[in-house]
């Protein structure tokens, strides 16, 4: 199997934006509304289009037997989701993914289960999708398919520079938000402490409480793309340890509409 860089990446994206949608779907079926569930903004999960290629690769030499497909799509899909989901929740020091309440689990990164559901789908990619994929992609022709490649790779490093960019913040955010909140309180009970310490003191208290409101709205009220797209799309950020500070903006969000 001798596959060009174009076609590898003809491939990567066709695979990314299928698997997007099946996320897609899922997540339509579990919650009854749309929801982005790629950790890009754009239509596509980047891990399906990996894991396919490999997949491919990995069982040419066998693809004449179904049995051992199924056992290497599945082996090499786990692998992949539990590098991901792995090196997620040391970036964001949180799961965003969990299955820890599913048996035979590893760590909550992956379980028998979804192996085994990785396995059946690429049996049905590779004999099913894969053929009529492969024949599209030659049909296209060349000049015009680089050209959609080299577009479709630009938007993509651009989504992930981005979408990286403000991610990695989410935790200090968030933190600050949690800071704010109890620096307000403690001036607030100091200045219900000493109200007999003069007007000047109380005022500068007073002065002190506006200036940390003025921080602390900023940071609830501010809209950022890509936080509320992270928070959307994986639930765990919602109710894990950024709980209290995403209620927060949350509820600043549906005041202001």
């Amino acid at each position: 199997m001798n596959y060009t860089i174009y076609e590898l990446l003809g491939f990567f994206f066709v695979y990314s934006f299928l698997g997007w949608c099946a996320e897609v779907v899922y997540a339509a079926f579990r919650h009854g509304k749309f929801v982005n569930r790629g950790f890009l903004l754009g239509p596509l999960c980047p891990i399906y289009g990996y894991g396919m290629i490999a997949v491919l690769y990995l069982t040419w030499p066998v693809i004449d037997k179904p049995a051992l497909v199924f056992l290497i799509s599945a082996l090499a899909c786990t692998v992949i989701e539990f590098i991901v989901g792995f090196c997620a929740e040391k970036l964001f020091h949180q799961q965003l993914w969990d299955y820890s309440n599913n048996p035979l689990n590893l760590g909550g990164y992956v379980c028998l289960g979804f192996s085994l559901i990785w396995g059946l789908g690429c049996l049905a990619a590779v004999y099913l999708v894969h053929p009529p994929v492969s024949r599209l992609l030659s049909h296209i022709p060349q000049g015009i398919g680089h050209i959609v490649v080299i577009v479709l790779t630009c938007c993509l490093i651009a989504d992930l520079v981005i979408t990286l960019f403000h991610a990695l913040k989410i935790e200090s955010r968030m933190q600050a938000i949690d800071e704010l909140e109890k620096a307000l309180r403690s001036v607030s009970d100091h200045i219900g402490e000493n109200l007999y310490d003069g007007a000047e003191a109380i005022m500068e208290k007073v002065q002190d409480s506006e200036e940390l409101k003025e921080k602390y709205r900023e940071l609830v009220e501010r809209r950022n793309i890509v936080h509320e797209h992270m928070f959307s799309a994986f639930s765990r950020l919602q109710t894990g340890k950024y709980r209290s500070a995403y209620e927060k903006i949350h509820n600043a969000r549906h005041k202001s509409g």
